[in-house]
């Protein structure tokens, strides 16, 4: 059985940070102070453990930086 995305999954995807720092070759140090500094989409937090970021807006981000 093949599993396809619907395009509002594909919305909702969330990344862990170890996803992020694969698609964004920085130090997690860097990304930590981009999201400070507000350079960077900030995390939502799942639980009290858990953040993740959707992974459409760290795609609009790497679009946007490769426009500029």
């Amino acid at each position: 059985m093949t599993h396809h995305k619907s395009p509002e999954s594909a919305s909702a995807t969330m990344l862990r940070q170890w996803h992020v720092l694969d698609i964004v070759p920085v130090s997690q140090a860097t990304l930590k102070r981009w999201v400070r500094a507000g350079k960077f989409p900030a995390p939502i937090k799942l639980s009290e453990n858990v953040s993740a970021w959707r992974a459409a807006d760290v795609h609009a981000w790497v679009d946007a930086q490769a426009a500029s």
